[in-house]
């Protein structure tokens, strides 16, 4: 049990890189899609405000680039629902506290199995090293 454990951690683990990854591509591939939008916006908006020209090219290009980032971006489904899941900006740091708790958990169980191993192998295994912290600014 304590193997399978660690091997399901470790496998989780490569899992979390992965989503790490994946979601800081989602959310680079938003910003992109957002930054051509506002120029193609800014693009109609001079037209109206400064009464210049119509830059239909430019216009055309900023929505171009918009419309491919955000057909990138929809490749990334898993990474959008962590993101939603985790209202946006604090989806990394949701995911990272998600990585330390499966590394303590990993490890935690690879020791265990390895005082077993050795307690089965006649070897003398002092009881695991158990430290309370109280960590209160109180006195």
């Amino acid at each position: 049990m304590l193997a399978e454990r660690v091997v399901v951690n470790a496998w989780r683990l490569r899992r979390v890189y992965r989503l790490e990854s994946g979601t800081l591509m989602y959310q680079m591939l938003t910003a992109q899609a957002e930054q051509a939008r506002s120029e193609a916006d800014d693009s109609e908006r001079g037209i109206r405000v400064l009464a210049t020209p119509y830059d239909r090219k430019a216009y055309d290009k900023a929505m171009e680039v918009a419309e491919r980032a955000d057909r990138q971006r929809d490749s990334y489904q898993v990474a959008a629902g962590l993101v939603r899941d985790a209202n946006g900006t604090n989806a990394l740091s949701k995911l990272s506290r998600h990585e330390t708790t499966l590394e303590r958990g990993m490890y935690r169980a690879l020791h265990e199995l390895q005082r077993l191993q050795a307690a089965r192998a006649g070897q003398v295994v002092p009881a695991p090293a158990v430290l309370d912290m109280d960590v209160s600014s109180e006195g």
